[in-house]
């Protein structure tokens, strides 16, 4: 990871947003209902950090219903956020996602740099897995949404337009 920072005043924002669901919304019309959650909300907060982070989770046990789970600030961006890796370097933010066994199998392989972000855009990347207990399958999709600029509003995550996205979905079957 490059050690370079994020020009003075640039600011990067992050969303991730998990829906977890059983066998009972895989198929329709359940699924259709999931399918039409929410991937992104109005940021929590405002203000001028560098950097910012927002985990909402939607659980079907709690019938979907956004809950957020943390936010964060902080003056440089981490190197990796969950399974999002960042490395911001001149004008841009390299962005990608890496696969572990915590997200569920399928496996795939990582994608460290898929998505060079410059300033004034905002980038989405997906990937989904599935776990087996002794209660049977759960199955978890993760959306990183994530946006790069001087300013940003708070509604940056659900206004602007999505300018590059990295889809590592597998079919869970």
């Amino acid at each position: 990871m490059s050690e370079s920072l994020p020009a003075v005043g640039a600011m990067i924002w992050v969303q991730q947003v998990d829906i977890l669901y059983t066998k009972a919304s895989r198929g329709a019309p359940a699924a259709a209902a999931r399918n039409r959650l929410p991937r992104a909300f109005p940021a929590h907060h405002s203000g001028g950090d560098s950097y910012r982070f927002e985990h909402y989770r939607l659980l079907e046990w709690a019938d979907f219903v956004p809950a957020l789970e943390r936010s964060e600030r902080a003056s440089t961006p981490p190197g990796n956020q969950g399974n999002l890796m960042l490395e911001p370097a001149q004008g841009i933010v390299k962005l990608g996602l890496r696969w572990n066994h915590a997200i569920g199998e399928p496996p795939r392989r990582d994608q460290p740099s898929a998505i060079s972000l410059p300033k004034g855009k905002v980038a989405r990347l997906i990937i989904n897995g599935r776990s087996t207990s002794y209660s049977g399958q759960i199955y978890m999709e993760v959306t990183y949404t994530v946006a790069y600029d001087d300013v940003l509003k708070p509604d940056v995550f659900v206004k602007s337009q999505v300018t590059a996205e990295l889809d590592m979905r597998a079919d869970l079957f």
